[in-house]
């Protein structure tokens, strides 16, 4: 409310060890381009890389399911600009490999605004994946 939006592209890729259907943990890398956004950040950069670990499972059993709500947080960096985390709530369309998933996600972040000063900023995003 009151302030300008910050809009962005995200591909990200998590690799990781599924300890059982209820919990998984790896670490993630991804790509994030700018779209418009000069009113926001102190930066003419339109690209960042965000570096994280990663936190899933699922809130029921997936076998003899076709779907099932799951969990998930990201916790790391971004490049040239600083840290974030990205809780996550969706839904895993599918069995216990080969899904598609959607969530909607609440990140916080921080970096350096027009102002030259240290800024934590806030959105949601909605998330589209594939799990193989």
């Amino acid at each position: 409310v009151n302030s300008h939006n910050m809009q962005y592209l995200n591909l990200a890729f998590t690799g990781g060890y599924r300890f059982n259907e209820y919990l998984r943990l790896g670490l993630g890398m991804g790509a994030r381009y700018y779209v418009n956004n000069a009113a926001v950040r102190d930066t003419d950069n339109k690209f960042g890389i965000p570096l994280y670990v990663n936190a899933r499972g699922n809130f029921i059993s997936a076998y003899n399911r076709d779907g099932v709500p799951f969990w998930s947080l990201n916790v790391g960096g971004i490049t040239n600009e600083g840290f974030f985390a990205s809780p996550t709530l969706g839904y895993s369309f599918g069995g216990l490999r080969n899904n598609l998933q959607v969530g909607l996600s609440y990140t916080i972040t921080t970096f350096q605004n027009y102002r030259k000063s240290n800024v934590a900023y806030s959105y949601f995003a909605l998330k589209v994946g594939y799990e193989f």
